[in-house]
């Protein structure tokens, strides 16, 4: 005995056992056990399902099938009222009850032989946001009555307002980025309705995408360098130069490469600034520097006022974090410390304990910055390892003893003394060497007090001063200014 299944085109054609070993063309070969199991699912409200090979239940069919029994019975109830009515009439009876039931009758039967309307919500839609605002067109008719009605309701998706619910065509309002599903209802003459949904995606803004070219630029030109900025996205954007700059053209709309001058307002101010990209809630910073020497006059005696770190020097942020010396910019907030005591200028001393028995952390923003390349410089190594390059005259916090701080100059600095962290703690020095080799080194003015932090420890906030150039001068003129007592 042998078992098959037939199927065409993905139909089931039959469910066979055969008493003879070979099994017709067409038919493929089962197990007992699923023939068995097929035969069992096989009933008249179920049909093939070629994807999972398997009888799965027609809802359709048992709906059609439940009204078809019901219409069946409702003929038969209608035929039994009318013959009674009949005999009832001809015994002379009294047929007002028989008359009522027969119209309740009627009613319900017309109710349920009825067909219900056909719907249409139309095609699903996509939007890109911002645009908040749809048509909504769908269509209803009804093949043996009409619609009396219809009604627009949102099933899915967030907030949205539709103008006429009770019109097929309409607007809906005030969409968000996000999916929606909207439902429209019809009703028939006699009571009869029908759904049908459309889908509504709202895709969410095009993401804006900025880029400058180049992100970094040294030595701006008197009559302004150009730079390229790539836009990729089809609105308005603006340029706000900070710092000693200055940005042509400053605003504009476009989708693709927008080409922008940037000048430098005043030879002698600020040798760093940024202008800042906007397009609507997307920033991106095009950092300049200048650094051309600018120097004084060799009468000046401005050589043992250089006051610089290493450009790869880190610095302490106001959110904790580091960042390298090189790229800090004007209107960077920096780390500082506000001591207790007043710490007075360079090289006088003051008890320790009375300085560091309170320390606020405070913000201080950078409103300068000096660059300059040296033929030497300290190398001050730290016993946690940390490494401190500056010039010979740049004044830290110190101590010789952790009895008495000064701000003390790396010239001043030994072995054994020791240097203030950003929490006040004492950190020793292990050794400081003079390195004969040039240097690109940096200095930061800040504003709001007088010191700052690089590589861990308290510095002093320099004074920088711009010198006109002259013909005969040879030197950078980055300068500190100190008066006979540092306020805190």
């Amino acid at each position: 005995m042998k078992y098959g299944i037939n199927i065409i085109d993905g139909q089931l054609r039959a469910i066979t056992e055969f008493v003879d070993d070979i099994l017709p063309e067409g038919f493929k070969e089962i197990t007992e056990e699923r023939y068995n199991e097929l035969l069992n699912k096989d009933t008249g409200f179920s049909t093939w399902d070629e994807k999972s090979q398997d009888f799965v239940e027609d809802i359709s069919l048992i709906e059609s099938f439940t009204k078809q029994a019901e219409i069946i019975d409702s003929r038969r109830e209608l035929r039994s009222i009318i013959s009674e009515i009949s005999l009832a009439e001809k015994l002379g009876e009294n047929t007002s009850v028989l008359q009522t039931r027969f119209k309740d009758l009627a009613v319900k039967y017309k109710a349920i032989a009825n067909k219900p309307p056909f719907v249409y919500a139309g095609i699903n839609q996509n939007v890109k946001f911002p645009k908040s605002e749809i048509t909504l067109n769908g269509t209803a008719t009804d093949e043996d009555g009409k619609v009396v009605s219809v009604n627009w309701s949102k099933i899915e998706g967030g907030s949205a307002k539709i103008a006429k619910r009770d019109q097929l065509k309409t607007k809906v309002t005030g969409l968000e980025p996000g999916n929606y599903r909207f439902q429209l209802t019809a009703v028939d003459n006699n009571g009869a309705n029908a759904t049908s949904n459309v889908d509504v995606n709202v895709k969410p803004k095009e993401a804006v995408k900025i880029s400058v070219s180049p992100k970094e630029k040294h030595n701006i030109s008197a009559s302004g360098t150009a730079f390229e900025v790539n836009i990729k996205s089809n609105t308005d954007w603006q340029a706000l130069a900070k710092g000693n700059s200055s940005v042509s053209p400053s605003f504009g709309n476009g989708n693709g490469k927008v080409r922008v001058k940037v000048y430098r307002n005043d030879s002698r101010a600020s040798l760093l600034g940024t202008v800042e990209f906007r397009v609507e809630d997307k920033v991106t910073n095009l950092i300049w520097s200048q650094k051309g020497s600018i120097i004084r006059d060799d009468d000046d005696d401005f050589d043992d006022d250089i006051r610089c770190f290493d450009l790869e020097s880190n610095v302490v942020m106001a959110n904790g974090r580091s960042k390298k010396l090189k790229n800090i910019k004007i209107d960077d907030e920096l780390l500082a410390l506000d001591f207790s005591k007043n710490i007075p200028s360079v090289g006088k001393s003051i008890d320790s304990e009375k300085v560091l028995e309170e320390i606020n952390k405070s913000k201080v923003k950078v409103v300068d910055f000096g660059t300059q390349t040296v033929d030497e410089y300290r190398r001050i190594t730290l016993l946690n390892n940390t490494i401190i390059d500056v010039t010979a005259s740049h004044p830290l916090l110190s101590s010789k003893d952790r009895e008495e701080v000064a701000w003390l100059t790396s010239d001043d600095l030994r072995a054994g003394m020791f240097l203030v962290d950003k929490n006040g703690k004492f950190v020793e020095i292990e050794s400081k060497r003079t390195i004969k080799e040039t240097l690109e080194i940096g200095v930061l003015q800040v504003e709001g007090a007088d010191n700052y932090l690089i590589q861990g420890v308290v510095v002093h906030n320099a004074q920088i001063t711009r010198i006109k150039t002259t013909a005969k001068a040879t030197k950078s003129a980055v300068a500190i200014e100190a008066g006979d007592i540092v306020k805190k």
